[in-house]
This record gives structure tokens, sequence and C-alpha cells, in this order.
């Protein structure tokens, strides 16, 4: 996500309304994609293919953990 964009959403959050609802989901997402990725890469560095498989569901295992 480019960095205006992040910026924007993070003023349009603080509010209340379905606007600030969409910006703050908007963010979670964001946040979700990089942990997956994230992961992924660090389990492709690791052991290949099949390391990336397994990171990106580490990765989205954590997220929905939180």
């Amino acid at each position: 996500m480019q960095q205006w964009k992040k910026s924007m959403l993070e003023v349009q959050s603080w509010g209340t309304g379905p606007q600030a609802e969409k910006a703050r989901a908007a963010l979670v997402k964001d946040q979700a994609v990089k942990t997956v990725v994230k992961h992924a890469a660090v389990g492709g560095i690791v052991a290949g293919p099949a390391g990336a498989v397994v990171g990106a569901i580490v990765g989205k295992a954590k997220n929905d953990a939180k």
C-alpha cells in the first residue's frame, strides 16, 4: 500500500461511521496481507517452495489468532 494512502486511511479510521469502519477494515486487511507474504517469503528462503506454502499457512494462522 502506498504511504500516502495508508496515511489517509489512518486519518479516516479515527472517526465514526461507515467510512471509518471501511478504513479500519482496509488497514487490517493490509496488515494481514503483509503478515502472510512475510512468512511465505521467509519459508521460501529457508525451505524452498514447500516452505513458502507452510510459511503462508503459519502467517495466516498468526493473523487469525490476533
